[in-house]
């Protein structure tokens, strides 16, 4: 995008410039197309405006060519205020559920010290980017200025969090690279020069060798990457693939995208959380089977879209949920996973949340002793810490149909009444 505002603000000729601007917006609109965020369309904008005003002082140029990429993108206008970044919850059928980004790491914000590894992997790599970034708005000032906000972006991490640092990351790199295209000039520069007029070459060679030992001992040659999720929790979740095409699968968000990658059928909630959320911490985090079952049920059968007949009361909620337990479902599959144990505190914190004030309930218990008690604990580590599973209630209305313990775990919901 910022490569298409570059090319319209510095194109000679109006037609010329008029055309570049519909090729922007035929971009532009198939980037919203994949990715919905405004923000990132706007910000190019700012640069292009900045280019035509800059170079040409063409202002109608500006408002021309800005006007024609925003018809053609079809993009919503932001609302940075009304962001679900920034709100404190969610407001649904008479309902406050909470903001689900507050309990991803990407949307926190980043502390300080912490900016520059985040951007570069290092403070020594970030510092050298940051350096470039300045020999470019001393060379190229303009060009600078029109890529400022896509720096800049950085800016609201105090506000959207360290996702806006993945923005900026581009930004920073270009700078780096400019500074080493800028060295290897000297380099070669000297070179010739030197060897015209017969000065030594200690200097320059001295320079590269320091400057390819620096980003040797800065970049990550010896990094394996772990992989997100383990071998047998993917297997586990391949295994699905077998059941019927219309069947639901219930797990915590995390799971959603690999879920449906691997067995494309259906989940509950996906990455970045959902309504059903909350529902799926209740019922994870429930001591009681039937109310487990319950919550799951009505999920699966698009119960967040019936919300408003229980006139924003939770208790009432809760009734018409255990009354329509046991209404059809399509099948409902359940997986927990040891992985699941690192995020039970945001899951706890979630299912403590009364929808109703809008904010979370005090806790009743330590949470280890809570999560001892609870429906994940006792089904994913029944055989374990727990009676055998078919001394408790649980067989009646979630039957094991995959066991890899202790990675993975999967159910079925049972019919009520089994």
């Amino acid at each position: 995008m910022f490569a298409c505002a570059y090319w319209v603000g510095t194109v000679r000729g109006r037609w010329a410039m008029i055309s570049a601007a519909v090729v922007m917006g035929a971009v532009a609109h198939l980037f919203y197309w994949w990715y919905p965020k405004p923000e990132l369309i706007v910000m190019p904008l700012v640069g292009l405006i900045i280019l035509q005003l800059f170079l040409y002082c063409d202002v109608l140029g500006a408002i021309v060519a800005a006007g024609l990429v925003v018809l053609l993108s079809d993009m919503a206008m932001p609302t940075t205020f009304d962001s679900g970044y920034i709100r404190s919850f969610n407001s649904l059928g008479g309902f406050k559920f909470p903001n689900f980004l507050d309990m991803i790491s990407e949307v926190q914000t980043a502390k300080l010290g912490e900016i520059l590894p985040a951007i570069t992997g290092t403070n020594t790599v970030g510092f050298v980017c940051l350096l470039g970034l300045a020999m470019v708005s001393i060379r190229h000032p303009v060009v600078a200025l029109a890529y400022a906000p896509l720096a800049g972006f950085a800016l609201l991490n105090a506000f959207i969090g360290n996702r806006a640092l993945f923005y900026s990351a581009p930004a920073f790199w270009f700078g780096g690279a400019y500074l080493c295209i800028l060295a290897a000039r000297y380099v070669w520069h000297s070179v010739t020069v030197s060897a015209q007029v017969g000065r030594p070459l200690y200097p320059a060679v001295m320079m590269l060798f320091a400057l390819l030992v620096t980003a040797y001992a800065s970049s990550a040659h010896k990094h394996i990457p772990k992989p997100s999720f383990s071998v047998p929790v993917v297997r586990g979740f391949a295994h699905l693939r077998a059941v019927p095409a219309d069947a639901m699968v219930a797990s915590w968000w995390d799971y959603g995208h690999l879920s449906q990658f691997m067995n494309r059928r259906k989940v509950l909630h996906g990455g970045g959380g959902s309504v059903n959320s909350y529902f799926v911490a209740r019922a994870l985090i429930s001591e009681d089977f039937a109310e487990s079952a319950a919550m799951l049920r009505f999920a699966a059968r698009g119960g967040a879209n019936t919300l408003g007949g229980a006139g924003g009361n939770s208790a009432a909620l809760d009734r018409a949920i255990r009354r329509s337990s046991a209404q059809p479902v399509r099948p409902l599959y359940l997986v927990l996973t040891s992985e699941m144990t690192q995020w039970l505190s945001a899951i706890g914190w979630l299912a403590r949340w009364d929808i109703s004030a809008g904010r979370p309930r005090p806790a009743k218990r330590q949470m280890l002793d809570q999560w001892r008690h609870s429906t994940f604990a006792k089904l994913f580590f029944h055989h374990r810490q727990f009676p055998p599973f078919e001394q408790h209630d649980g067989h009646r209305l979630f039957e094991l149909v995959y066991d890899d313990y202790p990675h993975i775990r999967i159910f079925r919901l049972r019919t009520p009444g089994f």
